[in-house]
């Protein structure tokens, strides 16, 4: 692992496995944290250049953990036309004060966040990050109404599977129509 690399994963909070992968850990509380300040349920994206990679771009995100981030970024990068080079995805326990300072990292009862660091390349142009930028927050925006709304739909689809069932009693055939409506839904 490149020592540059290492440093910002150890600031994350993380430590190397014997297999190259990043777990969350405990870090030095004298060590300073490389998060960035937010809100509860904000997205934080950033995309810079890396000094030392002439042909990279640098990506963070920094948001509440759910479901379907990864394939999300991977999605909207291809969309772009970009390829990513390095890809880490560590979800982190983290403790912030009300105005979105990181007090700690590592808690067990800590909310988790995930932060997303990616390089892509080929480098994306200055003129064009914003857009790169608004495009991933848009998509992680996306992300976050599809799983945050997941179980209201799931209880709705319950209610209406419910309701086709008892309708189904009171009409001729109304219960095997009733099953493949059910099996539909």
């Amino acid at each position: 692992m490149q020592p540059r690399r290492a440093t910002r994963l150890a600031r994350w909070g993380l430590r190397p496995t014997e297999r190259g992968y990043h777990r969350p850990a405990v870090p030095d509380p004298s060590s300073p944290h490389d998060l960035p300040q937010r809100a509860p349920g904000e997205i934080f994206v950033r995309v810079t250049d890396p000094p030392d990679r002439s042909n990279r771009t640098s990506i963070e995100l920094v948001q509440d953990d759910r479901p379907f981030l990864v394939d999300t970024v991977r999605l909207a990068l291809r969309r772009h036309g970009l390829r990513e080079r390095r890809f880490a995805h560590p979800i982190l326990a983290v403790r912030r004060d009300a105005k979105g300072a990181v007090i700690a990292v590592g808690e067990p009862d800590a909310p988790r966040e995930s932060a997303i660091h990616v390089e892509v390349s080929p480098r994306v142009a200055e003129t064009e990050r914003p857009a790169l930028a608004g495009a991933l927050r848009e998509a992680m925006e996306q992300v976050r109404a599809v799983t945050e709304d997941h179980a209201r739909m799931i209880r709705v689809a319950r209610e209406r599977i419910a309701q086709v069932e008892f309708a189904g009693r009171l009409l001729a055939d109304g219960a095997e129509r009733a099953r493949r409506v059910c099996a539909f839904l």
